[in-house]
């Protein structure tokens, strides 16, 4: 399935917070861009046919929110989410 193209600027505002750093990101830094990418995900128009968005959107949601039942932490998050979109 294609990314739809209201997502797509999500990967790379998403990335830009550890890409200057090679090494792994902290919890603390991977809950930044875990807030940042639903607030993008969640301010970005999604078109009133564009179902898939928001069921993406939805999706992203649920993985934070189990992960932090589960006490996975946010980079489990972070990866999750980095696979729905791009795999979608």
């Amino acid at each position: 399935m294609n990314v739809p193209r209201c997502l797509l600027p999500l990967l790379l505002l998403g990335a830009l917070p550890v890409q200057a750093d090679t090494a792994m990101p902290s919890e603390a830094q991977c809950r930044q861009m875990v807030e940042s990418m639903l607030r993008t995900m969640r301010a970005t128009p999604i078109p009133p046919d564009d179902s898939r968005g928001r069921a993406v959107v939805a999706e992203a949601e649920r993985i934070v929110r189990d992960t932090r039942a589960r006490g996975a932490g946010d980079c489990a998050a972070w990866d999750q989410i980095g696979r729905l979109v791009v795999n979608q």
